[in-house]
């Protein structure tokens, strides 16, 4: 590119120079995604995967190491599970991501430290959550005086198939309050059920919950008072 300088009121007073623009060059390093696994459930449990993986642009594509990605996703309601945002010996990171809301995530990385290398991104989708169990409940024993016996729930888990109770289905339980269970976790029996003892040694109102431990979405709560 000719550039050139004048002085309109001497014509002889001119300069001339010369700009060359040269074609951007290709940068040495690529980023990449692939994707592991998609429609995972949304079930707040089970992952999506992807990776993405750093690595020269070379015959042999040696990966790069020890580099940071940025790591984003679109829709935020997603749930990121990054074990380290740095690529590892092959120059890859796996991306795990879990949901309660069913629909297409997008996940997105970039290299803030090579602003050269384009963004990778790459597409999961979660599917809507179907529980194949339902957690009943029935208190037992409800009103008992705060600091003695104990108040008493007692959940069953039933197939949503054929409504038939399950056995051997891993449970976890929470208390609101001041209260104590008997157990905070546990396995139903042949019947389906799982009875707790609910202790509190201050009067009040309390929520006694189950929920399955593979799937949390799956749960029942019962309320107890101590008087």
């Amino acid at each position: 590119m000719l550039i050139t300088a004048l002085v309109r009121d001497v014509p002889e007073a001119n300069n001339h120079s010369f700009l060359n623009f040269v074609p951007r060059p290709i940068t040495a390093v690529s980023l990449t995604s692939a994707l592991l696994t998609t429609n995972a459930p949304a079930d707040t449990v089970t992952r999506n995967r992807v990776s993405f993986r750093l690595f020269n642009r070379t015959p042999a594509s040696e990966g790069v190491p020890n580099v940071f990605l940025q790591i984003a996703i679109d829709p935020t309601t997603a749930q990121l599970d990054i074990s380290s945002p740095y690529t590892d010996q092959n120059g890859t990171v796996v991306v795990n991501l879990t949901s309660a809301y069913p629909g297409d995530v997008w996940i997105y990385a970039s290299v803030p430290s090579m602003p050269d290398v384009l963004p990778a991104r790459n597409l999961v989708t979660f599917v809507p959550f179907n529980p194949v169990f339902t957690i009943t409940n029935e208190v037992i024993r409800d009103r008992e005086p705060a600091g003695g016996p104990a108040n008493q729930v007692r959940f069953t888990v039933l197939s949503n198939i054929n409504g038939t109770p399950r056995p051997d289905i891993s449970l976890a339980f929470s208390v609101s309050g001041q209260a104590r269970l008997s157990s905070y976790e546990g396995v139903t029996l042949s019947n389906g059920t799982f009875t707790l003892d609910v202790f509190n040694d201050v009067a009040e109102s309390v929520r006694v919950t189950a929920a399955v431990a593979s799937s949390p979405l799956i749960n029942s709560y019962a309320d107890v008072s101590f008087t």
